[in-house]
């Protein structure tokens, strides 16, 4: 019985997407407004694919499922220039 709750928990928890994973922008605030960053240096990286294979949607899905059936998550940055140009989910 424990292992068909926590099979329906898991089911449960990987078909709710949380709207955050849909945009991942960088924005800064100037006294009460708030202004989208274009040029800080992570501005660029942010707005395209975090690596070749997937979106930002994807990856963040990757990591959060990963978090939710493993408890932890991690993700291989590849480093250019001293910026992250790719990152890549780790399987655990």
């Amino acid at each position: 019985m424990a292992l068909l709750w926590s099979a329906l928990l898991v089911w449960r928890a990987r078909r709710r997407r949380p709207e955050a994973l849909q945009a991942m922008q960088l924005y800064r605030s100037n006294g009460d407004k708030r202004e989208r960053e274009r040029k800080h240096r992570l501005a660029g990286f942010l707005g395209d694919a975090p690596n070749e294979a997937m979106t930002w949607t994807q990856l963040r899905e990757a990591l959060l499922y990963t978090m939710i059936l493993r408890g932890n998550a991690h993700a291989r940055c590849f480093w250019s220039g001293g910026f992250v140009r790719e990152m890549f989910p780790l399987p655990l």
